[in-house]
Order: structure tokens, then sequence, then C-alpha cells
């Protein structure tokens, strides 16, 4: 989980700031919020990769690759403050510790919290 603050809501997606000063979209219904609530935002490991276009980004330091079989899971540090980001990633052409990543994911991937752990309804687009 991400946290940030919401910082607007319009035509179906919230802008969250990170606590790295990025701005990621989120496809959810924010109506009961205002502006500058504090929220945490969820990327599943699938939803990341990186030879995409789509619209979010997050840099991050890979810390550990753990080798599954038919797919790996890429842990990485984004920021000094926050959990490591983890994304899932197929064949053996793997990332290196130490290797800087900006692996892309779209605001439909996204789950949005309020601080008490209620869950935005997620729009799909």
């Amino acid at each position: 989980m991400l946290s940030g603050i919401l910082i607007q809501f319009a035509q179906g997606t919230a802008t969250v700031q990170l606590a790295d000063g990025s701005q990621l979209k989120a496809a959810v219904s924010v109506s009961d919020v205002s502006p500058g609530t504090p929220v945490s935002l969820g990327i599943r490991p699938e939803a990341l990769g990186l030879h995409g276009t789509e619209t979010n980004s997050i840099k991050g330091t890979v810390s550990l690759v753990e080798q599954l079989g038919d797919h790996a899971l890429v842990h990485m540090d984004w920021h000094e403050t926050a959990d490591a980001i983890v994304m899932r990633t197929e064949g053996n052409d793997l990332p290196r510790v130490g290797e800087r990543l900006e692996p892309t994911f779209t605001p439909e991937a996204c789950y949005l919290f309020t601080q008490d752990g209620r869950a935005f309804a997620r729009i799909e687009q």
C-alpha cells in the first residue's frame, strides 16, 4: 500500500499525491471525501508492467527478485519511508538488485482506501 493525499476528483478519476511527490490517477468514486484526505493506494503485482504506455508510473530500485518457476516477484524500494512495491514478471530476463525501474499501470488497476480501511468504489472504464 502506498500512502498519499487525495488531491482532486474529476471525470471518474481521483488524483493522489504520494510521499515522494509523484501524482497517480485511480479510477474510483470519491464523492464522499474532500481534497486533502489521507488515503492508501493499492496495486496488485500483476497490474505493474515494464513496457507499457499506461498513464501511471512509479520509480523504484530493485531490492529483491524471487524466482518462482514460471514467474518472478520483483520487490522495489520507492521511497525511504514506504513499503516496497512488488511487481510480477514473466520470463527469464529479470532485473538485477540495485537496478532502477519505472513500472507502469492503468488507473483502473488501482485500489483506493481511507485511513480506516474503507475501499472506494472502483470505476470500470
